[in-house]
């Protein structure tokens, strides 16, 4: 059963005395390659210096959410809670704040316990536990349905689809909250994405051009990704339903939506550091 080999391999880490959460990640690797095929997760350790998930779970080139994982033993609810806070205090909880406001679909995890985020908000009335770590007898107790649990979580998971975007001040915000995922206190330098942009999207094409230049830093290929499948999400028709036809007023308010969509994709240019 594959979350009873993934316990295992917890367990034999937690052992060693000496794991750290990139301990994990091959567990957790190979259980989603495992359980969520034909999906396939990703993990590139390079990118935690900007401030990116550990795991993008992607079904052929799409998208479909995001995994972080913490060392065994964080305190994931004070995380959350943290998290919450207009201004959180810790490191962790800058990060999950920022997480959940960007990224629709996100599982937070140590491995033993998992919280499901769907547009922010907890989609699970309790986090999921599958096993505890027993120090005194250095042993990962498995919780009786754990294989079921987690199994049936990360279909769920792998199964949802985001929400179609259908106003301008959505799709904006939306946009700004990605930009807003790389870290802050990094230095920075400016992002060119238009030469990864399909001719067959031509609104993205000109969305980045006109925020870009002619080559894409690899290390934010993510998120320009995440971008464009947000904006396949998209119901463009619905967006500009009305311009042209309602009052000067509100075609002005179109106008001005789209302005502010062009900057918040400008903010790409300040949420991307510099390569030495």
């Amino acid at each position: 059963m594959p979350v009873t080999t993934f316990l295992r391999q917890v367990e034999t880490l937690l052992r060693r005395g000496n794991a750290t959460e990139h301990s994990y990640r091959p567990a957790l690797e190979q259980l989603f390659a495992t359980l969520l095929a034909p999906a396939t997760a990703t993990n590139e350790p390079q990118r935690d210096t900007y401030g990116a998930p550990d795991f993008v779970i992607e079904r052929g080139a799409v998208p479909i959410g995001h995994v972080e994982a913490k060392d065994v033993g964080v305190d994931l609810a004070q995380v959350i809670s943290d998290s919450e806070q207009t201004t959180p205090r810790s490191a962790n909880g800058k990060q999950l704040r920022r997480y959940r406001a960007a990224l629709p679909n996100l599982l937070y995890t140590d491995g033993l316990v998992w919280h499901w985020f769907v547009d922010g908000q907890p989609r699970l009335p309790q986090p999921l536990v599958i096993g505890t770590w027993q120090p005194a007898t250095a042993q990962v107790r498995a919780m009786p349905s754990a294989a079921a649990d987690l199994t049936t979580l990360l279909h769920q998971f792998a199964a949802h689809t985001a929400g179609t975007v259908s106003t301008p001040r959505d799709l904006a915000q939306r946009l700004a909250q990605m930009a807003r995922i790389a870290q802050p206190d990094q230095p920075f330098s400016r992002a060119v994405a238009s030469g990864l942009i399909p001719r067959t999207n031509p609104f993205l094409r000109k969305l980045f051009n006109e925020i870009s230049g002619d080559e894409l830093d690899q290390n934010i290929a993510w998120l320009v990704d995440d971008c464009a499948h947000l904006l396949n999400h998209t119901n463009m028709a619905a967006v500009m339903a009305d311009f042209g036809r309602a009052t000067p007023t509100m075609d002005g308010r179109t106008a001005w939506n789209y302005s502010a969509t062009l900057n918040a994709m400008g903010a790409l240019r300040h949420s991307v550091p510099s390569v030495v």
